[in-house]
């Protein structure tokens, strides 16, 4: 509800901020000893990292900018929103980021000596949630901390275990627990292919810890509606409210739905599903949490499950192109959705340097351009594009045709 007021009569993508208000929510739980607990699933992320994908302008980070307003605001209302955001831009490498989760350096002995950084994070104060505006700077920063052991190397293992051990000659050793740190990037859908597609970065399965949301632009041509601060306030100290809660009772036919969902995920490509049963736990978790109800119901269930089965298929649509194990696929399915990309913006056509950039033909293990051109010419032989000339700059255009009988 609290979503929908936010966004409601603007051009801000729904399920943007309701995923990024789930973040919030989780990330307010923290490690809260009262906290309830699904009976069939002890052990839940809090944390969450959340990938939203867009055009420029779609608003993906005035929903960010939205929420977290509100929240300030709620803070100034009086209401205690524990939950604090850190800039993705000021963590240069894991050695800093540490700090910057709580703790602070303490220089001994000479002035040029640093022994050790001592980290001291608070377990209980507050959760933490880390914004990266353009997503693609976490991977760019990903090699300061040295090879393997770099920024996302050290969210990926801040997800699983909620904490990190990590040093550098220069600052000697640095460690965090329980940082109970949430995570939320932004990228174009050009951008996220860029940075995901043949960097190295996803070799240890960070992908497979986010949600990921897709959002095609909408047209928007009215004004803006103003937001009814009365009714998001009262909304605010709801879920404030439900916070509290130390009891979450589960209806009967919850397991049957449970059960369903594991057994679709079962038999779904290993790689894309990966840590995607939990992500329905949390997602469950949070639907029964901060209804009204706050209980966990076949519906809310139901709910989740229509959730997690689309995250399934969003992950099949944006997964790098090295999710797939053969090289001629992969280079198939990126043309391919570079074509249908194009047909949305302007026409059917794109140039050979188009495609080239498509399967990001220079990046290592992209087969290079004897596997490039096999896929043409077999695309052009199985009627599913043709020849169309060239453009101004003299490159060879291709046109999709495989639609058309």
């Amino acid at each position: 509800m609290l979503a929908h007021e936010l966004t409601d009569g603007t051009k801000l993508p729904f399920d943007f901020a309701r995923e990024t208000l789930k973040l919030c929510a989780l990330a307010a739980l923290g490690q809260n000893p009262n906290r309830p607990r699904l009976p069939w699933f002890d052990k839940l992320h809090t944390r969450q990292y959340l990938i939203l994908v867009g055009d420029p302008s779609i608003g993906k980070g005035e929903t960010m900018y939205r929420i977290k307003r509100t929240i300030e605001k709620s803070l100034a209302e009086g209401l205690p929103w524990p939950v604090r955001f850190l800039r993705g831009d000021s963590l240069g490498s894991p050695q800093y980021a540490v700090t910057e989760f709580g703790g602070t350096i303490e220089r001994v002995g000479k002035p040029t000596v640093v022994p050790s950084i001592p980290v001291e994070i608070d377990r209980s104060e507050y959760g933490r949630i880390v914004v990266y505006d353009e997503g693609r700077a976490l991977a760019e920063k990903d090699s300061t901390g040295g090879a393997g052991r770099g920024l996302v190397t050290m969210f990926t293992a801040l997800y699983e275990e909620n904490g990190i051990a990590t040093g550098s000659f220069k600052n000697g050793k640095a460690s965090v627990e329980q940082a109970d740190v949430s995570l939320i990037l932004h990228f174009t859908p050009q951008g996220f292919d860029a940075t995901f597609t043949g960097t190295g970065v996803t070799t240890g399965g960070f992908l497979s810890r986010c949600t990921i949301i897709r959002k095609e632009p909408t047209t928007f041509t009215r004004l803006w509606r103003t937001v009814e601060s009365t009714k998001v306030r009262e909304l605010v100290a709801k879920i404030m409210e439900d916070c509290k809660r130390t009891e979450l009772p589960q209806d009967e036919g919850v397991e049957i739905v449970r059960q369903r969902v594991a057994l679709e995920l079962d038999k779904a490509d290993k790689h894309r599903a990966a840590r995607l049963l939990p992500l329905f736990v949390q997602d469950c978790y949070a639907r029964a949490m901060f209804s009204e109800e706050g209980r966990l119901t076949v519906e809310i269930a139901n709910a989740a499950e229509d959730w997690t089965i689309a995250q399934l298929r969003a992950r099949a649509e944006t997964w790098p192109l090295d999710g797939s194990s053969d090289r001629n696929e992969r280079l198939h399915m990126a043309i391919s959705q570079a074509f249908k990309n194009a047909s949305k913006k302007w026409d059917n056509h794109l140039s050979l340097r188009d495609l080239k950039q498509a399967v990001n033909l220079h990046r290592q293990g992209s087969g290079g351009p004897g596997a490039f051109m096999y896929c043409l010419k077999n695309m052009i032989a199985a009627r599913e594009i043709e020849p169309a000339g060239e453009n101004a700059r003299g490159y060879p255009l291709f046109r999709w045709i495989g639609d058309a009988e």
